[in-house]
């Protein structure tokens, strides 16, 4: 997105923005920002104490043209922070100004370019950036033709000066201010971007374990139906309680609320890895990890564990636990059957195909300050090792 995108939205876009904002805190701009317009209306005295020295209805027609266009600026730099109305009342509470100012000048003439100001300002605040920069060009040049025409430089000359000075300062903190919406517009898209990742990271991890899980217990449940079919049915019960807890942590990931606890990784490691026929030997205690990287280490063992079951056709897995470190090393076939380096450091950056769960621990390990690394192992087998 660009700041060209943010100037020149549609008039839809616009209202949508607007809605957005009755909704937002009112911030001291908001509430204070119309005193930096209004101030400015001292100015209007010169053409005022000009009608009043006048008589009839030049007097009347030029006092309630300059008193109706000073109603309506206050009103529309005071009520339009709080209101945000949509971009059609804006463009039309610009166009009032510009025909009370036409009438205005009727009495006072080439006076009347002291309108031109207010005008400027009052289009570069409400209208789409690249509108207003036009706009404001367009009463400048007005300024300049109507002096020049009636040869008033002498008296009036200031003002073409101050509808280029107004111009500028009021363009400046409004492109600005559009800057700051693209930047947030950004940062926001980029929030929602790395949420979704963490989502579906949070998803893969749930379901592959869990699912391999199932897949283990639906095998061994099959293999003893004809040999046992009481120790059968329990498998049935298991794979049915650990489906039902499957979708309660999707709930609860979809929720943001999930948490994998290494305790609890331990103990379904140690149910999970025996119907898979593999032996588990733990090296240390969970208490022995710093509380503040459990969160991380759980995750790291999940997936490693479930990676094991699936891919590795280990006998042995063992799991090493320290302060600052986790390591679970098992004896299989290893990352590739070739043993080719290049396929290995993709695998540990996360670039393969089939590396979906290890980039996602490359990225929670990273995220909480620690360096992970997959290799294989020269006996045989993988090593899945993070140290922070």
């Amino acid at each position: 997105m660009n700041a060209e995108t943010v100037e020149t939205g549609s008039e839809r876009q616009s209202n949508t923005a607007n809605a957005g904002r009755q909704h937002s805190p009112i911030t001291p701009w908001d509430r204070f920002g119309w005193l930096m317009a209004v101030i400015w209306l001292c100015f209007l005295a010169f053409p005022i104490v000009d009608l009043i020295d006048r008589s009839g209805s030049e007097k009347i027609l030029g006092l309630a043209a300059t008193g109706t266009f000073a109603i309506i600026y206050v009103i529309g730099f005071v009520r339009f922070p709080f209101t945000h109305p949509t971009q059609r009342i804006q463009t039309v509470t610009l166009l009032m100004l510009i025909v009370v100012a036409g009438i205005a000048a009727i009495p006072l003439g080439p006076q009347a370019v002291t309108f031109l100001p207010f005008i400027t300002a009052f289009g570069v605040y409400y209208q789409p950036l690249r509108r207003a920069i036009i706009l404001s060009a367009t009463w400048l040049t007005l300024a300049i033709v109507t002096i020049s025409i009636t040869d008033t430089w002498q008296l009036y000359g200031i003002v073409a000066g101050i509808v280029l000075l107004v111009g500028l300062a009021t363009f400046i903190p409004r492109w600005l201010d559009s800057q700051q919406q693209a930047f947030n517009a950004l940062e926001r898209q980029y929030a929602l971007s790395t949420e979704r990742e963490r989502m579906a990271r949070d998803v893969h991890d749930v379901l592959g374990h869990s699912l391999t899980v199932i897949a283990v217990k639906a095998e061994l449940a099959g293999r003893l139906l004809e040999v046992s079919p009481q120790k059968a049915g329990k498998e049935v019960e298991a794979i049915e309680s650990l489906s039902r807890e499957a979708l309660s942590e999707i709930r609860a990931t979809v929720a943001g609320l999930r948490v994998s606890r290494l305790e609890d990784e331990l103990e379904n490691a140690a149910g999970v890895l025996p119907g898979a026929g593999v032996k588990l030997e733990v090296e240390g205690a969970a208490e022995d990890v710093d509380p503040r990287l459990r969160l991380a280490t759980g995750w790291i063992l999940r997936e490693a564990i479930t990676n094991v079951v699936r891919h590795s056709h280990a006998t042995t897995c063992t799991v090493e636990l320290a302060t600052n470190r986790i390591a679970i090393t098992d004896d299989g076939v290893g990352l590739d059957n070739t043993g080719e380096d290049d396929q290995v450091e993709a695998l540990a950056n996360g670039q393969a195909n089939t590396s979906t769960g290890l980039q996602g621990l490359q990225e929670r390990v990273a995220s909480s300050g620690g360096e992970l690394t997959i290799t294989n192992v020269i006996a045989g087998g993988t090593r899945v090792e993070a140290n922070w």
